[in-house]
């Protein structure tokens, strides 16, 4: 964890889980400064809350929204992308979707070619069932 004192302004990463939960991690350039699961926190009721406790917690200004495209099932995925795209536009801060987690100077290059207000996309690879 990094010290308090430290002025910090991390990428917020979420990635919803095939089982539910809601994975969030602040992320900045000397690593992990917080990160949380919540149970069931990628249901539809539970989300935006899960999302705003854990920002009013960190107590920090986010520099942008990163999407981790997990093994949830496309309609999780889409909410997801829904309120990432609220948080970039409310934060006024680029939103990013990622097929896997990298580090801090990873997601910052990839940020740099970011467009602030353009909106973040699914992209769904599964073949479709029947």
């Amino acid at each position: 964890m990094v010290p308090a004192k430290v002025r910090l302004q991390p990428y917020l990463i979420i990635t919803p889980q095939a089982n539910n939960d809601l994975l969030l991690i602040l992320l900045g350039s000397a690593g992990v400064i917080k990160q949380r699961v919540y149970k069931q926190g990628a249901a539809c009721e539970t989300m935006v809350a899960s999302i705003g406790n854990f920002l009013k917690s960190a107590r920090v200004q986010i520099k942008g929204v990163v999407v981790c495209q997990s093994e949830a099932s496309f309609s999780r995925q889409r909410l997801v992308m829904v309120v990432a795209n609220t948080l970039a536009y409310t934060y006024s801060v680029p939103a990013l979707a990622v097929k896997e987690l990298s580090g801090y100077s990873a997601i910052s290059r990839r940020f740099e070619t970011a467009v602030k207000d353009s909106l973040i996309k699914i992209t769904y690879s599964r073949s479709a069932v029947g």
